[in-house]
């Protein structure tokens, strides 16, 4: 299986070679790159809400120990807001994923860049061969 860092970083050589095996990856890549960018977004999304999430866990703390429950309490019904998004973040994140994977198992490997292109195996150069090939009576059934 391709990598993804392989295939966004090399996405026209990636491509090309598929095209020797009659497989055409422009659409394929295209989604594989676009859900690689909302992965990232999404990941970066739930970074900044965790962190302001643990900083707001430790505002309250220090809020309690001033004596300001008012405050506190604010404090607390916005963690709730921050843990319903940090759950539906990473819920939308593992769709994302989920879909990636699906998409990169359907990529095939890369052929060789020395590959020539071809439809059937009489296309395919022979670079070496060994031994004699034996001379089968007539009516000998292969193996």
């Amino acid at each position: 299986m391709l990598t993804l860092k392989f295939i966004t970083d090399n996405k026209e050589e990636v491509i090309k070679r598929l095209a020797k095996k009659h497989f055409d990856g422009t659409a394929i890549i295209a989604q594989v790159i676009e859900l690689d960018q909302l992965r990232k977004t999404t990941q970066n999304q739930l970074d900044n809400v965790l962190a302001e999430m643990n900083a707001l866990s430790k505002e309250i703390g220090l809020l309690f120990k001033q004596g300001k429950q008012e405050e506190a309490s604010q404090a607390k019904a916005k963690t709730t807001e921050l843990k319903e998004k940090i759950k539906e973040l990473g819920e939308q994140q593992n769709e994302v994923e989920n879909r990636l994977t699906k998409l990169l198992v359907e990529i095939p490997n890369l052929p060789h860049e020395s590959v020539p292109e071809g439809k059937t195996a009489e296309d395919n150069v022979i670079e070496r061969s060994g031994g004699s090939i034996p001379d089968l009576g007539q009516g000998a059934l292969p193996h």
